[in-house]
């Protein structure tokens, strides 16, 4: 669970470093892998031995690395091509990173009070007494913060109008996207098809 912190610039770097190889720059993926390695390597050192992190270094380390591979990738294409995000785009970036963190932490009280604390927010102090031994109690304690998640972030995109959250769910179509009608005739019958 602690390496949630790291996923969003993972799927950055999945998305940045094949930009660099569509332009036939494969050196700044690479520089920026370097450049994650050592602080990756530096940051484990750092929390293990001073700070005494432990295991709980390996994730924060790498996804703190993650973020500045992304920041480093984001800021060469950027000088490479032209402004990669524009004023809209920044404006539902914002959106959705609020309304999925509002929606994050909303669920971690729901989780909480009601069932067990998340396991990331007690990384110094783990207690076993309320995490679920059954089969139904283990589907339930998934399936309720799962549903109290989507629940507050669906609520949420609809009240600040995040649009791209709304679109993933197909709560509201999207402006740009013009649906193409297909019509096939087969002998006296008249289908048509929306794709």
């Amino acid at each position: 669970m602690d390496y949630a912190l790291g996923l969003l610039p993972m799927g950055f770097i999945m998305v940045f470093a094949p930009a660099f190889y569509a332009l036939k720059d494969f050196k700044t993926p690479a520089y920026g892998a370097v450049l994650s390695l050592i602080t990756n390597f530096v940051l484990n050192a750092v929390l293990v031995f001073v700070f005494d992190f432990k295991a709980l270094s390996v994730a924060l380390a790498t996804s703190v690395s993650c973020w500045i591979n992304v920041y480093y990738l984001y800021n060469r294409l950027e000088k490479k091509t032209s402004k990669l995000l524009t004023e809209d785009g920044a404006e539902e970036f914002v959106k959705v990173i609020s309304v999925s963190l509002v929606s994050g932490v909303i669920t971690w009280l729901f989780q909480s009070r009601f069932l067990y604390a998340a396991s990331f927010f007690n990384f110094f102090g783990y207690t076993s007494e309320r995490v679920p031994t059954n089969l139904i109690s283990k589907i339930f304690s998934v399936g309720a913060p799962v549903a109290v998640f989507f629940t507050i972030l669906i609520l949420l995109a609809w009240v600040v109008r995040a649009n791209d959250i709304l679109q993933l769910f197909a709560l509201r179509e999207n402006p740009g996207y013009k649906k193409k009608v297909a019509v096939v005739l087969y002998s006296d019958y008249r289908i048509s098809l929306t794709l």
